[in-house]
């Protein structure tokens, strides 16, 4: 199973669309995602019952710099290495 992430492009699609008035399954199959993901990616970054691409890829590039798993590298054990 390969996982991919939205791009910058792939939220405006969805902005457009749910601004359209389109269901999660609906764009789901104009994008080609599972409506999972895609309700998902509204639930997380829809402010004031408004989704916004631009928005929503900084809430995204925000968390991913924070997403990074603690301990699994540590710049102290490379220095004894």
């Amino acid at each position: 199973m390969s996982y991919h992430h939205f791009s910058m492009f792939d939220r405006a699609r969805i902005q457009a669309l749910h601004t359209l008035g389109y269901s999660t399954r609906q764009i789901a199959i104009q994008t080609g995602r599972h409506h999972s993901s895609i309700a998902r990616e509204l639930v997380r970054n829809t402010t004031k019952d408004i989704y916004i691409a631009e928005e929503a890829h900084q809430c995204y590039k925000k968390r991913r710099i924070h997403s990074k798993p603690r301990g699994k590298y540590d710049k102290t054990i490379a220095a004894i290495v």
